[in-house]
């Protein structure tokens, strides 16, 4: 109800948000002989063991591989990387399990991942000549407008709904997807080091606030 699925199931966002991290992290490595080897294979490993840890359901098999391949063009500098790596991973994923395209969930994800790679770069052309803080908030509206309206026509015909309060979901939860995601992953690493108790209780009430701010925008 509060169209807040994609915040809340470990996909694609998120999965996305985990490589960005991963690529700030391998940057200094460029600067090393044969580090840009280093600096592209590295993120794929450790996405791979991400998927791993969190389960390695269907969906974040399918936002791994995706990812994957968008680390491989970058890495290659290629041209229209981005959809270009929606279509191989799409292609590969069929021809690894071709009954995949009768899965809703597949569907879902694609749907949104093509409309957001094919209009979002139209919509950040409107308002590139905007001040940073317009183009900030543009971009958390259109993202999650165009995913919405890109699984449309499916949401009507397996769901018989349509959320429409997605738009206050994206604009309040998604500048705090990436502070959760770095104190989770911080939180573990900082359990190898000494006793984390006090860390634990912290990041659990995060969450707690981030599911009930859910559930809160559900009930209106």
């Amino acid at each position: 109800r509060a169209g807040a699925m994609h915040l809340l199931a470990i996909s694609g966002l998120h999965i996305g948000i985990v490589l960005l991290l991963l690529r700030f992290l391998v940057a200094p490595l460029r600067r090393m002989k044969h580090g840009a080897v280093l600096a592209a294979v590295i993120p794929i490993v450790l996405l791979w063991s991400f998927a791993l840890i969190t389960g390695a359901s269907s969906s974040v098999i399918r936002a791994v591989t995706m990812f994957s391949f968008l680390q491989i063009g970058l890495a290659l500098k290629r041209k229209n990387v981005r959809m270009q790596s929606v279509w191989v991973s799409f292609v590969v994923l069929l021809f690894v399990q071709p009954r995949l395209l009768f899965d809703v969930g597949f569907q879902l994800s694609y749907a949104a991942v093509f409309g957001i790679v094919w209009m979002m770069p139209y919509w950040q052309r409107l308002f590139e000549k905007k001040h940073r803080i317009v183009r900030y908030f543009a971009a958390l509206i259109g993202i999650g407008g165009i995913a919405q309206l890109s699984v449309l026509p499916l949401s009507l015909f397996y769901f018989h709904q349509f959320p429409m309060l997605f738009w206050v979901s994206n604009l309040v939860l998604v500048p705090f997807i990436g502070v959760i995601i770095f104190l989770g992953i911080g939180s573990v690493v900082m359990s190898f080091i000494g006793p984390t108790h006090w860390i634990f209780i912290g990041v659990d009430a995060v969450f707690w606030w981030y599911q009930n701010v859910v559930a809160w925008i559900a009930k209106w």
